[in-house]
């Protein structure tokens, strides 16, 4: 794999899409900027063709602060016979180095490796760690997508949402909850983690076998939890109309009264939706017990 260096125009060099980092710090271009500005690029950025321009491999940061101080050219090692597998192999490996992904870019990073063909041990040696280590980076994008922002924006540890992917989206929305709302310290987040798993797994098992669960992918599980976010959020109105029901009858029916008959229709379609879903509930719950006996 041989790369040229060249002095490349700015304006010819795009950013990849499918690149590993997603968030770019704008103060950390601020003082990459003034870097460049008065020390030069010490370090130029790979490319490799893209139609009549070029296409960053590694050092979208420097092509970045580039842009912000006007030059109109950048020095950059031009890779021509470089494959995708090999473009993403270096991206990762530059990223991962310097530090610059958060964990769940990380973890995306070397998903998307392996989704190329590489092996998990060929990721492993390409960023210098252990496998065990990459299989968990990798296990945690099971977690909701709630659970991987929070871990992306420093908010929670990488390794409360390994734990909290092992569960299902119904138990993680459960830990969430507690996690966000009560004060708690990290190794009591885990052991909520941990009890509700014992509870799944126990319920799961019928006559000593464990029912085999449905394989759901990435969008099946965002739906999932977009409801049960939104049957939360629907769950706490409800209990306080209720409890303003309980104590003044009629207060819902008058607050809504210019809209009295919007209301009703709201309200009939999610009488048919629940039952609906209840409906369906009750499918799967047959179809656990069937499995078990």
């Amino acid at each position: 794999m041989s790369a040229n260096l060249h002095s490349i125009q700015v304006a010819r060099i795009i950013g990849d899409p499918t690149q590993p980092r997603k968030v770019f710090d704008q103060a950390g271009l601020d003082q990459l900027a003034e870097s460049l500005r008065q020390d030069g690029l010490l370090q130029p950025i790979s490319v490799r063709p893209h139609g009549e321009g070029y296409i960053v491999i590694a050092g979208e940061r420097r092509l970045r602060a580039a842009r912000q101080l006007g030059w109109e050219a950048i020095p950059a090692l031009v890779h021509d016979d470089i494959s995708m597998r090999s473009s993403r192999r270096l991206q990762v490996l530059e990223n991962v180095v310097r530090r610059d992904l958060n964990p769940v870019e990380e973890a995306r990073a070397y998903q998307g490796m392996m989704d190329e063909g590489h092996t998990m041990q060929e990721v492993a040696s390409t960023v210098g760690l252990p496998v065990s280590q990459v299989s968990w980076r990798v296990q945690m994008l099971q977690a909701l997508p709630q659970v991987l922002d929070l871990v992306a924006q420093g908010h929670m540890k990488p390794s409360l949402a390994h734990e909290m992917s092992k569960l299902s989206p119904a138990g993680q929305m459960v830990v969430l909850r507690k996690v966000q709302s009560d004060h708690l310290t990290y190794q009591e987040c885990i052991w909520i983690c941990e009890r509700q798993r014992a509870g799944e797994q126990q319920t799961s098992m019928f006559g000593g076998s464990v029912a085999a669960p449905k394989v759901l992918s990435s969008g099946e599980r965002r739906a999932a939890a977009g409801f049960m976010e939104a049957f939360e959020k629907a769950s706490g109105a409800f209990e306080t109309i209720f409890d303003l029901e309980q104590k003044r009858p009629g207060t819902l029916a008058a607050a809504l009264a210019a809209e009295l008959p919007v209301a009703e229709q709201h309200i009939r379609e999610m009488q048919r939706f629940l039952g609906f879903l209840e409906r369906s509930l009750h499918r799967e719950r047959v179809e656990q017990r069937a499995l078990g006996s």
